[in-house]
């Protein structure tokens, strides 16, 4: 139980019925993410998409084996066996980082032209 007297982190995948038979679970013992690959077929796409569902605890946590391990390199490093053992899949990443992002900005500035591998994002008109 965390400071506030419940339980904290975790990850959890809810998955339509109409896409139950579509979807294979990959890396069941991985304990930073729900990894899923998703049949491409079932949304009329010619590729697969390797789904991240991941829950990667702060800097410290007790979660972590020893103190120098770090979630978003054993995440990367998930990331990069996935990649070379589904070569012609894509990924999608999406969850809780605890955003450790330095000094990086947080966010997409739509300002900027032709941003290497942004070339999917559509830009909001808030």
């Amino acid at each position: 139980k965390s400071k506030y007297g419940r339980a904290s982190g975790g990850i959890a995948l809810d998955v339509k019925n109409d896409y139950a038979n579509a979807i294979e679970r990959l890396y069941a013992d991985f304990k930073l993410a729900i990894i899923v690959k998703l049949k491409g077929t079932v949304l009329n796409l010619p590729f697969n998409i390797l789904l991240f569902c991941a829950y990667i605890p702060p800097e410290g946590s007790v979660a972590y084996e020893s103190a120098d391990e770090n979630g978003i390199e054993i995440l990367k490093e998930k990331l990069v066996e996935a990649s070379s053992m589904y070569p012609n899949d894509r990924l999608m990443m999406m969850g809780d980082l605890n955003s450790r992002i330095g000094g990086r900005q947080d966010w997409i500035d739509d300002s900027v032209k032709d941003m290497y591998g942004m070339e999917w994002y559509i830009t909001d008109k808030f």
